[in-house]
């Protein structure tokens, strides 16, 4: 094998940097996938099943193969740091303004319905588990994932994986855990990514008044709508008047950032994303349907206290312990 192997730098994403490594044989680095698999997760490779996905000791993802679907042996490893960034440093390295960042905490610790949409390594899961690193820390949470990511520091914090099988019987797949997650009684249900028939599970429950957070794969409100309502998903369009709001992330010159918070309103008989970030990145409270819905429901001064978690924000980059807020509904 001559081919080199290269790093992407979380300072430089989208940057393929070039190393001096190379492994010496196919061989060699077959049997470098072979010793990885023993150490990580319980999922095996082998000839029948020449692909790995798990999760190192160390909290890193890696993917590989050993051949048969690829012409030789590939693999990646994607290394997380070792706590998950806050939402005050997403502030600091721009991801997003503060009081974007109050908007997604208020909503998500009020039980609402938060999806995070992109494209592949714009920041999703970062910015998944910092809204999630939010909630109080006497809740109940469930989180379901394919490969274990989420780390949360929470005490009453559930963790469910899918798990692959031969057949169906064996399979567990990401439906059968929301389902079973609902039994639970959870506060919040978190699903790393939804891409099939979970979701709608995820939407009946909500409908139930679980606290909802998710990834997904559409970059523009348009993309968004036409893969939910569309096979395989097939949600319905009533349905979807159930998310609070769709967070659009993009990756630009090496720049992970929020471009848009929509909110899906009803204009008769279909629906339609109504944007509620300014040109400048913050909330535009007004256009908010979902902060009205909250304020009425909770009884609450929407504009006091989006100002007073922006405060908390700030102040938690100056190094000000963070207190947490609860509201209890009347």
């Amino acid at each position: 094998m001559d081919v080199p192997i290269t790093v992407v730098h979380r300072e430089l994403p989208g940057v393929r940097l070039v190393t001096n490594i190379r492994f010496n044989s196919e061989v060699e680095a077959r049997d470098f996938i072979m010793s990885i698999s023993k150490r990580g997760l319980p999922r095996s490779v082998s000839l029948l099943k020449p692909y790995l996905e798990t999760i190192l000791p160390e909290g890193h993802r890696f993917t590989g193969t050993i051949g048969e679907i690829t012409i030789g042996p590939t693999f990646s490893i994607r290394k997380f740091p070792p706590q998950p960034l806050t939402l005050e440093e997403l502030i600091l390295r721009g991801t997003l303004k503060p009081s974007a960042a109050a908007y997604l905490w208020l909503i998500a610790e009020l039980k609402g319905f938060i999806m995070i949409s992109g494209p592949m390594s714009s920041g999703k899961t970062t910015l998944l588990s910092a809204i999630a690193s939010k909630l109080p820390t006497y809740s109940k949470i469930v989180t379901i994932e394919d490969t274990p990511e989420l780390r949360l520091p929470h005490p009453h914090w559930i963790r469910m994986f899918t798990r692959e099988g031969e057949d169906e019987k064996s399979r567990i797949g990401m439906f059968d855990l929301v389902k079973l997650a609902v039994r639970y009684r959870p506060d919040y249900i978190i699903v790393g990514e939804v891409r099939g028939e979970e979701v709608h599970a995820l939407f009946q429950a909500s409908a139930l008044g679980h606290g909802m957070l998710t990834t997904f794969h559409a970059s523009t409100p348009e993309e968004l709508l036409i893969r939910l309502t569309n096979p395989p998903l097939n949600v319905n369009v009533g349905n979807l008047q159930l998310l609070s709001s769709v967070v659009f992330m993009t990756i630009r010159n090496g720049r992970r950032s929020v471009i848009s918070i929509v909110e899906p309103v009803v204009n008769n008989g279909t629906i339609e994303f109504r944007n509620v970030l300014t040109s400048t990145g913050d909330i535009d409270i007004e256009r908010s349907i979902k902060l009205k819905m909250l304020s009425k429901a909770y009884g609450i001064n929407i504009i006091e206290e989006i100002t007073r978690r922006e405060d908390l924000l700030r102040k938690g980059n100056d190094d000000y312990e963070i207190e947490e807020i609860t509201l209890s509904k009347e």
